[in-house]
């Protein structure tokens, strides 16, 4: 994939993007996940109603689940907005949870066509964890289940 001056920062997210899955998959394939996760369940709507096909993002920002000498190591979970809102977070394989520790959340939430983004349903700043304005959220050493995400947009 070539990024060109367009929108050179959503070529970098969809690359990231591209990343992470094939992590995802790699991480299957090892004897075992470097670090003990725990299942997360949530679930995301955007003006009450479910964001499905949403892909949910977790940021470390504590020693519990980053690596602040290495960030590019750092496990990223990520989930993906069911028909009826709900998810539940991977790191190494299918729905297996996320480290103990504190994440920042970011959503990515586009429609797709022939393989193709024709359309961010979110603003791009919801991609960013810092600029998402969704709340910090702490995964701990048991079964999580978060509380409801509800993101108001105005004319949707």
């Amino acid at each position: 994939m070539t990024c060109i001056n367009r929108e050179d920062r959503v070529c970098r997210r969809l690359l990231d993007l591209a990343w992470a899955v094939g992590l995802l998959a790699l991480g299957g394939c090892s004897s075992g996940p470097p670090v003990p996760v725990f299942a997360v369940k949530g679930q995301l709507f955007v003006n009450n109603k479910p964001a499905q096909g949403a892909v949910v993002w977790f940021h470390p920002i504590d020693a519990g689940a980053a690596n602040t000498e290495k960030p590019a190591t750092n496990p990223r979970p990520s989930g993906v907005v069911q028909e009826d809102g709900t998810f539940e977070m991977s790191t190494y394989g299918t729905k297996d949870g996320a480290p103990a520790g504190r994440y920042r959340v970011a959503v990515n939430w586009t429609k797709t066509s022939g393989g193709d983004v024709d359309e961010h349903l979110l603003p791009m700043d919801f991609m960013d964890p810092y600029k998402a304005g969704l709340p910090v959220v702490e995964v701990k050493s048991q079964s999580n289940v978060l509380p409801p995400f509800n993101i108001k947009r105005a004319g949707r």
